[in-house]
């Protein structure tokens, strides 16, 4: 599948609900159905912003990208070059002109916008929720971008991780991950490090001036392309001590119960009841209370979380990042699903694993790395 193929497959998709919904068409300025539909394209320059500087106008017969005058000629090039799209740019000082460049290509069609923007028509509505839906199935050129994807965001954690000295600081880690994944032409999304006495406080370890001397937790969110991989990985200088390691392996027995839930017609509810049993049987009955269990992933780095008696379905061809946790312990990865079972995409083969025997079958989950 070309690239141009991609993005008319995405444009009957867009067409089919638009015809479902009454629409005449979509704009879609968020960074993730920016990414989606043109097959990778970027519309953002500031990374902390889930808005774009481009926005894409989606009707039956086209699809035009309105922008300013700085980002046109390169998003043209650079983001959009084989898609067919067409890049409308407007002078960045004259907000009336965005404005007209957006009702030229509504052309007065009954409009839906993922987010609201200057200079669109009051009368422009928001996109329904059955719109993110769209981006859940991947097609086999997103499998295939992922998996390449996947690879190399675990090699870069894992060199990261196997390449750090003790002493340095959690900072350090975390510009050592950030370079690994830069030069593997990843962007870092998130970047999460704690050291220490701070693995046993936070499950979201923002990175800090404390030096590591003893052990380090590292998870990253990696962008390529739109599509964002998830990991973590666990390290220790010298043998860890028995409980800790304990509570890694109980930790991986529950990932790989929820890996073995996660299959095709099922729900993420089904998902999170298989958590809670396992947090059970390794006998940690409320772990799952102190942080989130993960969901399915692909153009965000979460397009849902398993909660109690959630009715998300699982599609075939969809992409999850469970990360059930302990103090101190967690595991993380992303997994491919389809009818066959699943794959993990940010494995190595390069990483100590736990053996979990699951379901009739063996599941790979990351131990702890011993330096």
């Amino acid at each position: 599948m070309t690239r141009l193929q991609e993005v008319q497959t995405k444009h009957r998709a867009v067409c089919d609900l638009m015809g479902r919904t009454g629409l005449d068409a979509v704009i879609l300025t968020q960074r993730w159905n920016f990414a989606w539909y043109t097959a990778g394209g970027q519309n953002y320059v500031n990374h902390a912003s889930d808005t774009g500087v481009a926005s894409l106008v989606v009707a039956a017969d086209r699809a035009v990208c309105v922008t300013s005058n700085i980002e046109g000629q390169r998003i043209a090039k650079e983001e959009l070059d084989g898609t067919g799209i067409e890049v409308v740019p407007c002078n960045w000082w004259d907000g009336n002109a965005t404005a007209r460049a957006f009702q030229d290509a509504l052309a007065g069609r009954r409009a839906a916008a993922d987010v609201r923007v200057a200079g669109l028509p009051s009368e422009v509505s928001l996109l329904p929720a059955d719109f993110d839906k769209l981006r859940l199935h991947l097609l086999p050129a997103e499998i295939d971008r992922f998996r390449r994807i996947g690879r190399l965001a675990g090699q870069a954690l894992e060199w990261a991780c196997q390449n750090f000295s003790p002493g340095g600081t959690e900072y350090e880690l975390a510009g050592l991950v950030s370079h690994a994944m830069w030069s593997r032409q990843l962007k870092p999304h998130v970047v999460l490090v704690a050291g220490d006495d701070r693995l046993d406080l936070w499950r979201h370890p923002v990175a800090s001036s404390q030096p590591i001397r003893r052990r380090a937790m590292a998870v990253v969110c990696a962008e390529q392309g739109g599509l964002i991989a998830s990991a973590t990985r666990i390290f220790s200088f010298g043998q860890p001590e028995s409980t800790w390691h304990d509570r890694q392996r109980a930790i991986c027995q529950v990932d790989a119960a929820m890996m073995d839930a996660t299959r095709p017609g099922r729900t993420l509810g089904d998902v999170f009841t298989a958590a809670q049993q396992a947090y059970e049987r390794v006998g940690y009955p409320d772990g799952w209370q102190h942080h989130h269990q993960g969901g399915p992933t692909g153009y965000r780095t979460r397009e849902g979380r398993a909660t109690p008696g959630s009715r998300m379905a699982i599609l075939a061809n969809q992409a999850f990042a469970w990360n059930p946790s302990l103090v101190a312990a967690k595991s993380e990865d992303t997994i491919l699903v389809d009818s066959a079972g699943i794959e993990v995409i940010t494995a190595t083969g390069h990483w100590p694993v736990v053996q979990v025997q699951i379901g009739g079958k063996t599941v790979e989950r990351p131990d702890i790395l011993i330096r």
